[in-house]
């Protein structure tokens, strides 16, 4: 009987060592670097997006003027005048508002008027500048306030500031109401009395943009009412 030749690679099994690595290639792990990229694309999105607005704020400028400064037209002298004059007609309004109690004699009190523009400081500049005594802010008195008080300490430095104006500010010719009450009673009315100017505070906010007056005042001798 023949014997059947055995093939010896047929009977051979190769095994792999437990100890080789798997040649199976592996893709590195790519998240971190995605979310890497995306965040330096909003970066450069939010960036690209602030230039814009930039660019587009300074031809706005340019439009107007340049350099961000105001372009508004300064008073003419007949607006100055217009303006000033404004302001002696309330001051005699608030006066005769003005409620006093219980009054005798040449009793001074104060009168406030607040302007209802908008004022910048380029406004307050124009028609305040170098005028009256600064009070506020000076290197002894609150520095760094926003708010600048000029006094005009008597009548006659009222007068000529308005005068610059070309505008007259009377010292007499103004009232404000007495008022009285007797005992336990409800106060009332008793006249209107006659007062004068005699001085001027003005302040101006720089933050809020607001102009404001504190007119000083006195009672002028009257027969009719001090009593």
């Amino acid at each position: 009987m023949a014997t059947k030749a055995l093939d010896p690679c047929s009977s051979m099994k190769i095994k792999a060592p437990d100890s080789c690595p798997s040649m199976v290639a592996r893709a590195p792990d790519t998240s971190a670097e995605v979310q890497m990229l995306r965040q330096e694309v909003k970066t450069l999105t939010d960036e690209n997006a602030a230039l814009k607005r930039e660019v587009s704020q300074l031809h706005k400028r340019a439009s107007t003027g340049g350099g961000g400064a105001s372009t508004k037209k300064a008073r003419t002298a007949g607006q100055k005048k217009k303006l000033f004059e404004r302001w002696v007609k309330a001051l005699h309004r608030e006066s005769k508002r003005h409620k006093i109690n219980n009054a005798f004699g040449c009793e001074p009190f104060s009168v406030a008027l607040a302007d209802t523009g908008r004022w910048s400081p380029e406004d307050f500049a124009e028609i305040f500048s170098g005028a009256g005594e600064k009070i506020q802010p000076t290197p002894s008195n609150k520095p760094t306030s926003v708010i600048t008080v000029l006094r005009f300490g008597s009548y006659e430095d009222v007068s000529s500031f308005f005068s610059g104006a070309e505008a007259t500010i009377p010292r007499d010719g103004y009232e404000a109401q007495i008022w009285r009450r007797r005992n336990f009673n409800k106060s009332y009315k008793n006249c209107d009395a006659p007062a004068e100017l005699s001085g001027m505070d003005v302040h101006y906010n720089k933050s809020k943009h607001s102009l404001s007056f504190q007119f000083s005042m006195e009672l002028k001798d009257g027969s009719e009412w001090q009593w």
